[in-house]
């Protein structure tokens, strides 16, 4: 409440406060309001949002961030200077790799491929709304001038394309391309989708035409020029569209990269109704990137407890004495995109709250790996995915496999495709298993991919359903189950890891009920016992 004008002490003090630019229209004091909180605001990097209003008054973002962390917030999440840093490597990358090779102060080719990779945003500008590209350039001028000890300039990347095209292996190629491509449909999604939805949609439409939108689009393009044809057909009558998506896709602007400022004013005049800072394209982004947002905060919320807490996941100490019997690979088996009806109840929701911890702790040691070591394990789980199982719903995630490891998408991006990828059961529960991760099966041993039946139980016990017990048999040594072990106020207490469970029962670790497979065990006596659905497609995620 501001000061009452009528007395001379209100009337100097708003006079002050309007001379500092904190009330009135246009005021930082107006935008902050007008902006409101939540995470929404942490994330706004637009010119005349409130990060950069308060970057405008001096205030330093980095500085912020730092209050809001020790706060318990989860701070600001700004990536303006990232995303120049991954346009230009893009760009230019091959060639700096070049001419790092060709001049033989980076003699291994494998180690020039992997120089443009390295580099990072300074810190200094790391926060920053209003970032000059030279800042990031300079960064990179300074590491190649390390690296060839020689004063560096930008021209003397130029004219080096045919070599830059040579030092490539055609996997680096096509590993670069497809990372372009799925950046590319990954920017074009929402925007066709604000092309086809009416104004003022609602947001369960919107969502339901974005839904369509990608299932027009290939889910794993290997170039951009892969996405022309789709683009054709979901962009008609619109023709100069058409043309310039084409042009920019088949690389006839040198963007390998899409710009998302490029992007949304080409597609505005286009657009149906207002298009301004608050009209129908930011309406359908808002909707679109509401849920994946809140998401992260939950997984990135989680995965910080669960660290916190100690609740890595951990192998049951009794599977150490299962003998370790090798079988053949088993047959692909194909699945669909196919969701039993749930239960509505209470239990349902524990199941899920059980589901969403589980999938935090096995994405928290891929996120805290570099893109090079978790592009490397994500490559050994998509191979046992699709060693298992085959399918359209399998094609897609294998897409969002290499996302979650592409530096051509930001942090959060890479962090979707992550959790879309690892939680099998959001795409179709015909899988037979909730998850997949990257966890040791046993004490003592590395981690391996594994597929993951989740149960959230107060105690040790458990329903496991006919078609989940039919992919252990199936499975063997990938197939594991994971408890979410609850306290008293249903809290995660522990999460422990029960690899092979067949296996398990043919060593006498495991005993079966005449009423199903009721899991039950104890770690002292190193002895359990599964109760087993009698549906098949009964989900039975819902322990007791």
């Amino acid at each position: 409440h501001l000061p009452d004008e009528a007395d001379a002490l209100g009337a100097a003090v708003r006079a002050a406060l309007d001379e500092a630019g904190l009330i009135g229209n246009g005021s930082l004091g107006q935008t902050l309001l007008n902006a409101g909180g939540g995470q929404a605001v942490r994330r706004d990097t637009r010119p005349d949002g409130a990060l950069a209003a308060l970057e405008a008054h001096g205030l330093e973002l980095a500085d912020l961030d730092e209050g809001l962390r020790a706060l318990g917030d989860q701070g600001l999440r700004v990536d303006r200077a990232a995303q120049q840093l991954r346009d230009w490597v893009a760009r230019h990358g091959r060639r700096v790799a070049a001419v790092l090779h060709l001049t033989e102060h980076l003699g291994h080719r494998e180690d020039a491929v992997a120089r443009p990779g390295s580099w990072s945003v300074p810190p200094a500008v790391q926060l920053r709304v209003a970032v000059d590209t030279a800042d990031v350039l300079d960064t990179i001028i300074d590491d190649l001038t390390a690296a060839l000890d020689a004063p560096v300039d930008r021209d003397r990347l130029a004219g080096t394309g045919a070599a830059a095209d040579a030092l490539y292996h055609d996997d680096d190629r096509q590993r670069l391309d497809q990372q372009a491509a799925l950046a590319w449909r990954g920017a074009l999604i929402p925007r066709l989708t604000a092309l086809a939805a009416k104004p003022n949609e609602p947001a369960y439409r919107i969502r339901a035409i974005a839904e369509s939108v990608a299932a027009a689009l290939p889910h794993t393009p290997s170039r951009p020029e892969d996405l022309v044809a789709g683009v054709a057909d979901l962009a008609a009558p619109h023709d100069a569209l058409v043309e310039a998506l084409t042009l920019r896709l088949q690389g006839g602007l040198f963007h390998p990269l899409p710009i998302a400022e490029d992007l949304d004013e080409l597609f505005t005049s286009y657009l149906p109704g207002d298009n301004g800072e608050d009209g129908h394209l930011q309406k359908v982004l808002d909707v679109l990137g509401r849920g994946p947002r809140q998401r992260i905060d939950t997984i990135r919320s989680r995965a910080a407890q669960i660290a916190e807490r100690g609740l890595d996941p951990k192998p049951y100490e009794g599977s150490a004495a299962v003998p370790d019997e090798k079988k053949p690979p088993p047959d692909k088996r194909k699945v669909e995109r196919r969701h039993v009806t749930r239960d509505p109840r209470r239990l349902k929701q524990i199941g899920d709250e059980g589901e969403s911890w589980a999938l935090a702790a096995v994405m928290a040691p891929l996120l805290a790996m570099d893109l090079a070591e978790r592009r490397c394990k994500i490559d050994q789980l998509t191979e046992a995915l699709t060693g298992a199982y085959e399918g359209d719903c399998v094609d897609e995630l294998v897409g969002r496999a290499a996302q979650a490891c592409s530096p051509a998408v930001d942090e959060d991006e890479q962090t979707v495709a992550l959790a879309d990828f690892l939680h099998l059961a959001r795409t179709s529960d015909m899988f037979g298993c909730d998850l997949l991760g990257w966890l040791p099966a046993l004490p003592e041993e590395d981690p391996q991919p594994l597929f993951l039946e989740v149960k959230s139980t107060k105690g040790r016990s458990a329903l496991i359903s006919t078609h989940e017990w039919d992919e252990a048999a199936r499975l063997g040594d990938a197939y594991a189950v994971l408890l979410v072990i609850r306290d008293k106020a249903g809290e995660p207490d522990a999460i422990e890891l029960l690899p092979n469970p067949v296996a398990l029962l043919d060593a006498g670790l495991l005993t079966l009920t005449p009423d199903g497979y009721e899991l039950a065990y104890a770690i002292a006596e190193k002895r359990l016992s599964l109760g087993l659905g009698d549906e098949v497609g009964d989900l039975s995620n819902h322990l007791l």
